[in-house]
């Protein structure tokens, strides 16, 4: 893969709001390819095995699509969360966490796009208002932590909200870390978020057009990537892990 420097992200020409400026170090290609999507699907389903164990298991306990308000779903949510990393979702805290989030839920729901709704597919607006649905649970309070006999709120945060959303629309919503916040300089706002789906659904618009001209259906691309069951988002994400955090 080539290595090249950008002064800023692939969603314009400028620093978006809700970025830190300053240049950032992109070891891969601008126009994703099949051929290096496939390399790093491959990696990534050796090295991420045990998050697409948690994630079959949480897609199995929660079909035919997550409800938070089955508490079922909750639960299998929460452990799911705890199995991709998210540590500030304690165990003992799980069930006022699913509160928080029930009450967000409430009034940003329908502010997501329907389910099934691709991300190419959004308009600016709609991802302003997902944007927005973002920006108030990564600051929801997923659990207590006591230090110096003091209990300190922990809050859902970016990656927890972003992955949270995943869960919820996995079509249109892909899952972030640390690595690719500190990658492209994103600061985890809801700006920021808004910047980071931008720059996903321009790498997925470049995938289709790679994968028109060599005859490979849109729906066909995740088993082209030897990952049938990730959406589109999921495998852009998959692709940053092994190229941005190095695993």
């Amino acid at each position: 893969m080539v290595a090249q420097t950008h002064t800023f992200a692939k969603n314009g020409n400028v620093w978006a709001p809700g970025l830190v400026p300053g240049t950032c170090q992109l070891n891969y290609t601008c126009t994703m390819r099949i051929e290096q999507l496939r390399t790093a699907c491959q990696r990534y389903s050796i090295v991420g095995s045990s998050f697409d164990d948690a994630t079959r298991d949480f897609r199995r306990c929660t079909k035919p699509t997550f409800d938070i308000s089955d508490r079922d779903h909750g639960r299998a949510l929460m452990i799911w969360l705890n199995r991709w990393g998210c540590r500030q979702f304690a165990r003992r805290d799980h069930q006022s966490a699913l509160m928080q989030l029930r009450e967000w839920a409430a009034s940003n729901l329908t502010c997501l796009p329907h389910i099934g709704a691709a991300l190419t597919d959004l308009s600016d607006p709609a991802l302003i208002s997902l944007a927005s649905a973002y920006d108030k649970l990564r600051l929801r309070q997923a659990s207590l932590k006591r230090r110096n006999n003091l209990d300190i709120s922990v809050t859902f945060g970016p990656t927890g909200a972003a992955k949270v959303l995943y869960a919820l629309r996995p079509n249109c919503c892909p899952p972030w870390d640390d690595d690719i916040r500190k990658h492209f300089r994103w600061n985890g706002a809801g700006a920021s978020y808004i910047s980071f789906l931008r720059t996903v659904r321009s790498e997925i618009l470049d995938l289709l057009s790679d994968a028109r001209q060599a005859g490979i259906e849109a729906n066909d691309i995740p088993h082209e990537a030897g990952r049938p069951d990730s959406s589109l988002p999921k495998l852009v994400d998959e692709y940053y892990w092994t190229t941005i955090g190095n695993h």
